[in-house]
Order: structure tokens, then sequence, then C-alpha cells
């Protein structure tokens, strides 16, 4: 499998829902509860169209790929979303990932007016045709969010047609009950997001990728990773790293800067530390390994997030992490425990990094392999999603649409029940 990957778009998604865990409130967490609810048109197989699906695999974000993959293995039918598929094929379900973002992606109103009838337009032709419509939410809103009262008006009209969200973490749950006006008939899912492990090249050992960057071998590396936003917060975790003056110690923030903006405070905070290395470009995905495995600790100080792939994908590659006690972070230290992840309160003090590194290195004295992310299995994963595309309840249910999902749901039991060998 290929991927053209830039790591750095990551948008976000990690929870360490356990499955026996009890049901957090209003949370619809029993996938097989409401069989006889659900309605395949297409006879036994589930028709998904995906928003997207190969398109940012190329380019951004393995992410919908893989998991509709695991989901093409457990017999579901999956296909890129297009407006002629849609008005001529016969589907279950429309899965979205990030519509607003591709709304909201032009700084002219009257372009971006004209993407959102043309979106509400596709989204009536859906409910039209009786397609389910379900929403992965990744963030609460778009990160830069250049329209705001056209991003309201979104909410507004693209909320009471979405039949299912599918959450990624209780935290997610909890904020969206409260910042989304949802319909009643909305059902939510809490699904984590799966691990990176396999998806991007991994043959190369600490020593070998410091001499790839250049880095002292006996220095201690702290790595920032990922799309440099504002919100991120980078260039105070680069005045925090030079009052902190910790001896034996690097900085390296590898990542392209979202805007000018972004990149100037960057730049102007690093002043030409030497002990700081900015590296303010698309990271490729032969050299995603590299950064990685050259740090000794990835620094996320951010100031608002909610869930952080760019944390999932450090824990992939072993690697621990420095995050603010904020969104799903405490769930995530929960998950994977203390060796692992280092949470803090309010705003990066260089204190705060000072205590990471000392933490750092105590642990690595003793500490496990490998973080425990076999709750984060794709297969498992796969199967959780196609369970709550098969529990939307709808209105017109017989018996024969009860059997068909039961149908559903025996091929993805009898296809899912093996160990993945990367947990």
């Amino acid at each position: 499998m290929k991927y053209a990957v830039d790591p750095l778009d990551i948008y976000a998604e990690i929870s360490p829902t356990q499955l026996g865990e009890p049901p957090h409130p209003g949370v619809d967490r029993t996938p097989g509860a409401k069989t006889n609810g659900s309605a395949f048109k297409s006879g036994t197989k589930l028709m998904v169209l995906a928003s997207p699906f190969q398109e940012r695999a190329d380019y951004s974000n393995p992410v919908p790929y893989v998991l509709y993959k695991a989901m093409a293995d457990l017999n579901v039918e999956i296909k890129s979303f297009r407006v002629r598929r849609l008005i001529f094929g016969t589907w279950d379900i429309w899965h979205l990932h990030w519509p607003a973002e591709h709304i909201q992606l032009d700084h002219r109103r009257l372009l971006v007016i004209f993407r959102l009838v043309a979106f509400l337009v596709k989204v009536k032709i859906a409910k039209l045709k009786s397609v389910k419509i379900f929403w992965t939410v990744h963030n609460l809103s778009p990160h830069e969010i250049r329209h705001p009262a056209l991003h309201k008006l979104f909410l507004r009209m693209f909320l009471p047609n979405v039949d299912g969200l599918i959450l990624m973490s209780s935290a997610a749950e909890e904020i969206i009950r409260c910042e989304y006006l949802l319909s009643e008939s909305c059902q939510t899912f809490v699904i984590p997001h799966g691990h990176y492990r396999g998806l991007y090249p991994d043959s190369i050992d600490r020593m070998a990728a410091r001499e790839r960057l250049g880095l002292a071998h006996s220095d201690f590396v702290i790595l920032f990773f990922g799309l440099i936003r504002a919100y991120k917060n980078v260039p105070n975790l680069i005045r925090c790293f030079r009052v902190a003056s910790i001896p034996g110690s690097c900085l390296v923030v590898a990542g392209k800067p979202w805007d000018n903006d972004v990149f100037v405070r960057t730049h102007e905070a690093s002043a030409g530390d030497p002990n700081i290395r900015l590296h303010l470009e698309s990271v490729s995905q032969e050299s995603v390994q590299y950064y990685l495995r050259a740090a000794d600790l990835i620094a996320l100080p951010y100031t608002k997030v909610l869930n952080s792939g760019a944390a999932l994908l450090a824990l992939s590659f072993d690697r621990p992490v420095l995050l603010p006690a904020l969104g799903a972070m405490p769930e995530l230290y929960e998950m994977v425990g203390e060796h692992w992840v280092r949470l803090y309160e309010g705003d990066l003090t260089p204190g705060i990094l000072r205590s990471a590194i000392q933490w750092t290195r105590q642990r690595q004295t003793n500490k496990s392999d490998q973080p425990s992310l076999s709750s984060l299995d794709w297969t498992r994963l796969a199967k959780l999603t196609i369970e709550a595309f098969c529990n939307v309840t709808v209105h017109n249910d017989n018996s024969q649409t009860g059997r068909r999902c039961d149908h559903q749901r025996l091929q993805v039991t009898r296809n899912a029940d093996y160990e993945n060998p990367q947990s």
C-alpha cells in the first residue's frame, strides 16, 4: 500500500474508549442493539459513499483510506462521493469527514456561498433518496474560520439532516451535545481513531535518524511535528525552550507553516539560536521516521485541542508526548499510561518543559517497549463503524431489512474475529 502523504495535515483523532467500559450518558456504544432499524437497499452488502475516500490518501491524510480499506475487507462497498453516483446509484450511507473545511477553504465570500448552496443541494438529494448521512467529527469547528456567519449557517442547515455522528472521545461527545443543536433522531457513536503503525516507513534507528538530520547523538532532542497553525503555539514553545536553557538539549520544529504570519513569528521566536532547528516545510512520507525516531520527547503545546492525530502518530512511533490537559488528552493518558503521556495544566512554561525533560530521562530506565494501542486496531474500528451504520433507525423498517442487517453483521463477525499482528 502506497501513501504519498503529507503527515503535517493530520487533522485530529484519538479516543481511548474501550468496548468494555460503561456507556457515557447519551452515547450509543452498543452497535448490535438496534438491527431492526437498519436498511440495506442493495441487498446484503452495505453501500457507502465516502467524502473523502482515496483523495487525501495521496497528499495529506491516509486515515479515511485505511479505514475504508478495512471496511471493504469486511464486505462493504466503498466509493468516493460523486454527484452522479449519488443520483444514479443505490446507496445506504453517505459518510463525511471535514465537510465545513471544504466549504470554508476560500477567502472569497461569494465562492464559499456557492459551495455552501451546492453542498446543501447534495444533502437534500441524499435525503430524498433515503441515504443516511454520517459525519465523523474530527474538530468542533475548522481551525481557521474565515467566514464565521457562513459557518453558523452551515451548521444550522446541515445538522438537522445528519442521521449519525461518529465522535472520537467521550470528551468530544460532551462538548458536541453542548455546542451543536442536534436533531432528536441523530444518534451518536463513540469510535476512536486508529493508530498509525505501519502507515509510514519505519526502518531507521535513533542513531541513523540523527545522522540524517545532523543532530548530535548525545543531545536531548525535543520535537514539534505537524502543520504549524496559530493555535499550536509553536512560538511559545520556542521561547520556553530558550528561557529554560537546558544544557545538552536541542529543539527541532518540523512542519509547514499555515500562513506567512505563522512563518514570521516562528522565525522571530527562534532568533537564530543554534540549539533550535527549524524545518519549515512539508515532510515527505519517507522522512517522517527520521524526525520521530531522532526525538526523545514530542512537545505539542496547543492552546486548544479536542483530539490530536500528531500525538497518536508520535505514540505509533513509540515516542513520549508532552500535552496540555485539554479535550481528549486525559483519556489518551489513561489509555497508554504515565510512561508515555505527560500532561500539564494552563500555558506551557519553561518550568513545565524542564520537568518534562527530567520525566523523560527518568522513564528511559524503566519503560515498556511500546505503548499499548491494541484498542485502535483498524479492523476493530472498521467493524464498529459498520455496526454504527447498521444501527441508524429508519422509519420504514420491515423484516426483510432486518434480515439484511443481520446477514451483514454475520459477515463482519466472521471476517473480523482475529488478532492484528501489529497490535
